[in-house]
């Protein structure tokens, strides 16, 4: 059984400059976009890791499982969040003091 699904399976490489969706692991809520994007892959580490940038330069180190291929087209808006890639630490000046 697992030599007929291996036989059949085609692995999907992705190149440098290709635009790419990001899967979002933590969902604010029921409705909120599973994909995040798009970005642009500047450079491919080892064994699947892809090193992608937004729009304001700023990088990250994602797995191929958690990217997909961006298809663009001018027929349709597209439903894709284009959120930054953002630290997970908040500033300073945002920490709440209680009184």
């Amino acid at each position: 059984m697992a030599i007929n699904y291996n036989e059949n399976v085609s692995e999907h490489q992705l190149n440098l400059g290709d635009r790419v969706l990001r899967h979002s692991d933590k969902l604010k809520s029921n409705f909120s976009a599973i994909w995040e994007g798009p970005f642009s892959i500047t450079r491919i580490g080892n064994k699947g890791a892809y090193t992608i940038m937004d729009s304001f330069g700023n990088f990250d180190i994602v797995h191929r499982d958690k990217l997909k291929i961006y298809r663009e087209s001018n027929r349709m808006i597209p439903e894709v969040s284009s959120t930054s890639l953002k630290p997970t630490l908040k500033r300073f000046g945002q920490v709440n003091s209680v009184i």
